[in-house]
């Protein structure tokens, strides 16, 4: 997505940081290239079959499934992410007093951006396209301030403060629309009436 994209664009904000952090974007990039275009596919298909199926419990479950999967995708990329991070990083930068602040920024940056990337199209399942168009939205507007702000520290907080706060917004927005559609699902199915027949 575009505001996924403000993690590039404040590398240059990032002073003896942003070696590191340039190596950790890219890295992020390729997990978010696998999470989108190979598991985000095979998650989109159970997830129309369940759809289809109309019952709560599937729905629910293969929702949760796919969220499950997106963590564990964004804990193999903060596994390959703070090695790189940490060897990539100048001999100034590590030595430096906000150095675990860089580490713990890279480790919600990188979790948050590609637990996302099998979830993406998800949202449009459930709804009108203009509630995944307004979480990116958001997300975009709270990032653009970011590129703005002085010093490295303070722009790393920003990115992973923001980073989590999309990941949690969309994966809060998802549950809730799953649970909205399998209700009105239930409740725009007939009634059995007294001459149905017996199952």
């Amino acid at each position: 997505t575009l505001a996924s994209q403000i993690g590039a664009l404040a590398i240059p904000l990032l002073g003896i940081y942003a070696g590191g952090w340039a190596a950790v974007v890219r890295v992020a990039s390729g997990f978010q290239t696998v999470g989108g275009q190979i598991l985000g596919v095979s998650i989109d298909m159970r997830l129309v079959k369940a759809m289809r199926s109309a019952q709560r419990c599937v729905v629910i479950g293969e929702f949760r499934c796919a969220i499950l999967l997106g963590v564990g995708l964004g804990i193999a990329t903060m596994a390959a992410g703070l090695p790189t991070a940490f060897v990539l990083l100048s001999d100034a930068g590590r030595e430096s007093s906000s150095f675990w602040v860089y580490m713990v920024c890279v480790a919600i940056f990188t979790f948050g951006l590609t637990a996302l990337s099998p979830l993406g199209r998800l949202l449009g399942f459930l709804g009108p396209h203009w509630y995944r168009f307004a979480w990116d939205g958001t997300w975009f507007v709270l990032s653009i301030p970011l590129l703005f702000l002085s010093g490295p520290t303070i722009v790393l907080w920003g990115l992973a403060a923001v980073t989590a706060f999309a990941y949690a917004t969309y994966v809060t927005l998802l549950l809730a629309s799953a649970r909205a559609f399998t209700a009105s699902r239930a409740d725009s199915s007939p009634e059995p009436g007294p001459d149905s027949p017996a199952s």
